[in-house]
């Protein structure tokens, strides 16, 4: 059985029932915010000074004798983790002979209903799950731009149809979480529209935007902001009108600078744009989760904002979602 997708309710003012959002009480922000970190993300609200409504985790892309047992989760329960959680997980791993193709056919059915089974008996039945995140992407092995996969049209076709898998399996033993299609554009290659499993596998609509070298000023931004159409989209408020159209919500679960491939980039500009962006839709954004982790030990400061990373992208995103941000 599939279970029921989220369709927004509508209030006379065309905002959808505050009750199918998730809630920001605890940051105190218009809308969800919060992020990850090297260790998980208390350090994180330390730092900015207000507490997080969300922590975004990922399971393993390794292997599924990896992926499986969720040994992150079982770590956030055993320090009884507060927040709603946002948890990626693979439609393929990185094992030899795995591809799209066969997760279409129905390859990994079992292993999806055993990560699905694992986020109920953590405590986190309510989790955002987001289902092969960022699947235009090469660089994952179920990306539709990867060639493991087969042409493009070919992995749109298997991608969505794993996707829809996927979904039916979680909604199967988790019922009450909820489903995200998190994808991106590959510069044009493939779009989201071309992989949209139908309303009824989806909740909410997702995109990772990190800064780029082309955003030199406030009008870059809001020129990428803008790109693709909302039937198409590309940039940022097009995936929200894409998520409106649709009656879903929107998430931008991963946001960051990007010192190593934008050195030049305004960074300012960017954090302030992402802020105006997640005020304008806080109606419809399910959460936004600020990407302030080390992944690469020669450049400790590429997307972090704390130790002294950064300066004046940080002071910008303390002065709107630090303690000093107002919440009107």
């Amino acid at each position: 059985m599939l279970g029921s997708a989220v369709t927004l309710a509508v209030t006379g003012d065309g905002s959808p029932e505050a009750s199918v959002r998730p809630s920001s009480e605890r940051s105190g922000l218009p809308w969800p915010s919060g992020g990850s970190d090297d260790a998980g993300i208390a350090e994180f609200e330390r730092w900015r000074g207000r507490r997080a409504d969300v922590r975004v985790m990922w399971n393993s892309t390794s292997t599924w004798a990896e992926a499986e047992p969720a040994q992150g989760l079982r770590e956030a329960r055993e320090q009884g983790e507060p927040r709603l959680i946002s948890y990626a997980v693979p439609l393929v791993t990185e094992e030899s002979g795995q591809d799209l193709r066969a997760c279409a056919a129905g390859a990994n059915d079992r292993r999806f209903r055993v990560m699905a089974r694992n986020v109920v008996d953590n405590g986190f039945g309510s989790a955002i799950v987001r289902i092969g995140w960022e699947g235009s992407a090469s660089w994952y092995p179920w990306g539709v731009t990867n060639p493991v996969n087969g042409g493009v049209q070919e992995a749109q076709r298997a991608f969505r149809e794993g996707f829809r898998r996927c979904a039916a399996a979680f909604r199967e033993v988790a019922p009450d979480v909820r489903i995200e299609l998190n994808y991106g554009s590959a510069r044009g290659r493939t779009n989201v529209a071309d992989v949209y499993p139908g309303d009824e596998y989806v909740d909410v609509v997702g995109n990772d935007v990190y800064l780029s070298p082309d955003v030199r000023s406030a009008q870059d931004w809001q020129r990428a902001c803008r790109a693709g159409t909302a039937e198409r989209p590309v940039g940022l408020q097009r995936y929200a009108e894409f998520a409106r159209a649709h009656g879903k919500l929107f998430a931008v679960a991963e946001w960051g600078l990007d010192t190593t491939e934008a050195p030049d980039a305004d960074a300012v500009a960017y954090v302030e744009g992402m802020a105006r962006l997640f005020r304008d839709h806080r109606d419809v954004l399910a959460y936004e989760g600020y990407y302030n982790r080390t992944n690469d030990a020669a450049a400790p400061c590429r997307f972090r904002l704390d130790e002294g990373c950064n300066p004046a992208a940080a002071a910008a995103y303390l002065r709107l979602f630090g303690a000093a941000a107002t919440a009107a």
